[in-house]
């Protein structure tokens, strides 16, 4: 067994957070990146690791987006709805309700500066429904009625349909492709720990009857 240590973003680390149209840099990586002075931002994407990287410039590109100051504090902005709305890994992050889990910590990578996301439940099913691959695998999380029940990792078809849990009582199947044990189990337990957080240290209902502890 291996103790699971949440990652949180200090202050003063530079980070960025996603809503549902647009990037926000905070103030730290304001001042790294100088963005006072940059005032363009060429997206880079990464599908297979899920990361997006940022190339901030002083002049305006072909396929460049503006910078500008988010209201009166000293963080800036840039809109994005055409790159959020076209890939569904980055959207199911950007409509997410708590803030932290919309907030990446932005590491440098030469002139780029680079967030990978975390696998977020982009894929949505009805329970019943058979479009999901056999040999599909990953985290998921059952659903009834807009109420997480259950959250798990592992074949996705298999585990979530196994006849064991025919009288369980769910009716949508959310889930994330992840093809590596290691980020499988990492991301199993940020949303056990973040269910957690939301629910008086309580574990979803199926979760306790199966004895899955975090």
């Amino acid at each position: 067994m291996i103790p699971y240590t949440r990652k949180r973003i200090k202050t003063d680390e530079p980070s960025v957070l996603i809503d549902r149209s647009h990037f926000i840099f905070n103030a730290t990586l304001t001042k790294l990146a100088k963005l006072d002075r940059m005032k363009f931002v060429e997206y880079f994407i990464d599908i297979e690791n899920r990361a997006l990287s940022f190339l901030f410039s002083e002049e305006k590109k072909e396929n460049s987006s503006a910078v500008y100051k988010n209201g009166t504090g000293y963080s800036y902005r840039c809109s994005a709805d055409g790159l959020i709305s076209k890939y569904t890994w980055i959207r199911s992050v950007a409509y997410l309700k708590e803030s932290p889990d919309r907030r990446f910590k932005v590491v440098a990578d030469g002139k780029f500066w680079t967030i990978k996301l975390r696998p977020s439940f982009e894929y949505r099913v009805k329970r019943g429904e058979l479009e999901i691959p056999p040999d599909v695998t990953g985290i998921y999380r059952l659903v009834n009625e807009g109420s997480v029940v259950y959250i798990g990792k592992g074949q996705i078809k298999r585990r979530a349909l196994d006849k064991s849990r025919d009288s369980w009582v769910f009716d949508i199947i959310e889930y994330s492709i992840i093809s590596n044990d290691k980020k499988e189990y990492e991301a199993e337990k940020y949303w056990l720990e973040r269910y957690k957080a939301g629910h008086n240290g309580e574990l979803p209902v199926y979760n306790k009857i199966s004895g899955v502890e975090v």
